[in-house]
């Protein structure tokens, strides 16, 4: 998620939430804009909470070599998040969107139990380990019915979109690795648990 301010171009807050880190928009303020043919199923308030990593992610010493212990995460603020849904193909699965402030979406079928996972790559440079940092993300979760049972969320034909849902929940993983040089134990993983709700 966000990066420790030493980091910034921070790995998951510049490329996934394009500024998570930064002061979400007020609910009055967010205008959410779904894909041309989808469906706009509500707008939620996205919060992150901290998990533990197999092998966190730490900045292990400075350009000069000296011996450091900084953690390169830290939780960013909570974002607004609109979620949208394609009707899917005939035999085929729907479609999920998941926008985050008004940003590119990211794109999941909606599988059984109303799960889906997004996935990306990028490269970022200038990091606070002084080298080229590859993230992989996945962004895992579950759609929540609106009537709090253990239902899944559907797709209903007749409706154009998905049964009622209150919110969504997931797990967020930045896979880190870089190149030679770098001033951070890579690879390495930052975890965030990230909570939706109207």
């Amino acid at each position: 998620m966000q990066m420790n301010p030493r980091s910034r171009p921070a790995a998951f807050a510049a490329v996934v939430l394009a500024g998570a880190a930064a002061i979400a928009a007020c609910q009055d303020s967010f205008n959410p804009v779904c894909p041309t043919g989808t469906r706009n199923e509500g707008s939620f308030l996205a919060t992150f909470t901290p998990l533990p990593a197999a092998t966190d992610c730490r900045i292990t010493s400075d350009s000069d070599g000296g011996a450091l212990d900084a953690s390169l995460a830290s939780t960013p603020a909570a974002v607004n998040t609109t979620i949208c849904s394609l009707p899917p193909p005939d035999g085929g699965t729907p479609t999920v969107y998941m926008e985050f402030n008004s940003n590119l979406p990211r794109v999941s079928t909606l599988d059984d139990g109303g799960t889906f996972v997004f996935t990306s790559s990028t490269t970022i440079s200038g990091s606070a380990c002084v080298c080229n940092i590859d993230v992989t993300e996945t962004i895992s979760g579950t759609l929540l019915p609106a009537d709090g049972t253990d239902a899944a969320v559907t797709f209903d034909v007749d409706a154009g979109g998905f049964t009622p849902m209150r919110g969504f929940t997931a797990t967020i993983v930045d896979a880190v690795d870089g190149g030679a040089g770098c001033h951070c134990n890579i690879p390495c993983s930052i975890q965030y648990r990230l909570d939706g709700t109207k």
